[in-house]
Order: C-alpha cells, then sequence, then structure tokens
C-alpha cells in the first residue's frame, strides 16, 4: 500500500498546470479574434432608425429565413406558417428512425437485399436534394426582389 508520501510513478503528470493551460491560450485567443471581428464590422453593425409602429413598411428577414418568408405567399396562412415548418422540424427529427426502421422494409418490397448505406441509397439521397432545391429556389426567388413574379393556382402571380 501507498503511503502519502509516496511519489507518483513516472508517466504520470498533474492535471493543473499541463492539462489546463491550453485552454486559457485557446480562449484569449478566440476572445482576441471576436474582438478583432467586431472592432472591423463596427460600421455594418450601427443601428437605423429606430423602431417605430407608426412607421410601415415590408419585413425584411435574415437571409437563413427568407426562404420561410417566401413560402408564406404560396399558400393558406395556417398551412405555410405551422404545418410546413413543424412538419419539415418534425421530419428532421424522426429521419435517423425513418432510415432505419422504414428503409429496411421498404428494400425488401423494392427486391432489394438490403437497405443501401446513408452515402450510396438513391431513394434518401434524393429526397435530401430535392429539399435542399426547394430551400434554394425559394430563397434565391426571395432574393430576386419583387420584379419576379410566377404564375400561381392559389391566389394568382406571386412576386418574390
Amino acid at each position: 500500500m501507498k503511503e502519502v508520501g509516496d511519489e507518483l510513478p513516472d508517466e504520470s503528470h498533474a492535471a493543473f498546470p499541463d492539462e489546463w493551460w491550453p485552454y486559457a491560450i485557446m480562449t484569449a485567443a478566440a476572445l482576441i479574434t471576436l474582438g478583432l471581428l467586431a472592432y472591423a464590422g463596427r460600421s455594418s453593425l450601427a443601428s437605423g432608425q429606430p423602431a417605430s409602429p407608426g412607421i410601415s413598411g415590408a419585413a425584411n428577414p435574415d437571409w437563413y429565413f427568407i426562404f420561410l418568408h417566401e413560402l408564406l405567399k404560396l399558400g393558406p396562412p395556417a398551412i405555410t406558417t405551422i404545418l410546413l415548418p413543424v412538419g419539415g422540424i418534425a421530419v428532421l427529427l424522426v429521419w435517423p428512425l425513418l432510415d432505419s426502421v422504414v428503409g429496411p422494409r421498404l428494400a425488401r418490397r423494392l427486391g432489394w437485399r438490403s437497405w443501401p448505406t446513408p452515402r450510396h441509397n438513391p431513394i434518401t439521397g434524393a429526397l435530401w436534394v430535392v429539399g435542399f432545391v426547394v430551400v434554394v429556389a425559394l430563397t434565391l426567388w426571395g432574393l430576386a426582389g419583387p420584379g419576379l413574379c410566377l404564375p400561381w393556382f392559389y391566389q394568382g402571380p406571386v412576386c418574390g
């Protein structure tokens, strides 16, 4: 049994100074980098007019929500504001379960030996590509501005 005064084996080392000092350096480097980026971009962060309910204007969503903003124009508000976004998030959350449970059953129905791996699966790959193309198309349509109008069956022509 080792006593309190026994030395540590040669291959061990103290955790505090040896294991902790790289984190302090990485944290300082990240904070300095963020500070320099904030200083360099301060002119683009200047606030414009303060918000006022008396001033009317078109809402400008952030770039990552442009496709949702354009989706609102394409159908009934209850569907485009609630059902489609919530359904999309639900599909993303359930996707691994669908791929592991429903996939092998679908493979048996199609006569395949097994359900292909994720990188070699034509069905799930095609679904992801279609979803990506829809998001990109809606985003580009929104960025094109109000001059680009498309015929639409729900309310007639819809402009970006």
